[in-house]
């Protein structure tokens, strides 16, 4: 049984249906109780909601609000993503080989990783991890500043791809960093 079947346990079966670009479907009829119309969004089985309404002008007025409101919400996310892609593409503009990406993370300590950018194809780049050093006098218990130390690689290639500023690199994201910044690591025994 497919999800309109099942559909079929809500709505009546003289129901007028009307599909909306936003992926809702609007099923309405008029039976003794009045005039009754009810939603579903996208291939839900379950309805979004049902009303009765007293007349057929309260009914549409509902649904107009209802699927103006979707429409605004739509347009909302359409103009977001637009926003995020456009602010990507600017961070990704400052990308060039030699750049270094910083990871840092972890449970009850920072862990702190970095990478080196040794070759970019597109918006794909190529990496190798590089050791970092402690910041003399930075030094506390169980805890340092540390940089990274560019060309002291300690991985082989891998490829990984950019999205902005950062890359996925392992359970974080790894950002673009300035080398000569610091960055607080920890350990726990």
């Amino acid at each position: 049984m497919d999800y309109v079947a099942k559909r079929e346990v809500y709505v009546n079966k003289d129901a007028q249906k009307r599909d909306y670009d936003t992926g809702h479907t609007i099923y309405t009829y008029k039976n003794d109780a009045g005039f009754i119309a009810i939603a579903f969004g996208g291939k839900r089985t379950k309805r979004d909601w049902g009303y009765r309404f007293d007349t057929n002008d309260k009914r549409q007025t509902y649904i107009n609000t209802f699927m103006k409101e979707r429409f605004e919400i739509a347009a909302a996310k359409v103009s977001a993503k637009a926003e995020r892609k456009a602010l990507m593409d600017a961070q990704f503009k400052d990308i060039k080989v030699g750049d270094i990406f910083c990871e840092s993370g972890g449970y009850d300590q920072t862990n702190v990783y970095f990478y080196e950018l040794v070759a970019l194809k597109g918006k794909t780049g190529t990496f190798r991890n590089i050791q970092k050093e402690v910041v003399p006098g930075s030094e506390g218990m169980m805890s340092a500043d540390v940089v990274p130390v560019p060309g002291a690689y300690t991985s082989d290639e891998y490829t990984k791809r950019i999205q902005g500023d950062r890359f996925k690199a392992g359970y974080y994201n790894a950002y673009k960093t300035d080398p000569a910044k610091s960055h607080y690591c920890s350990w726990y025994a």
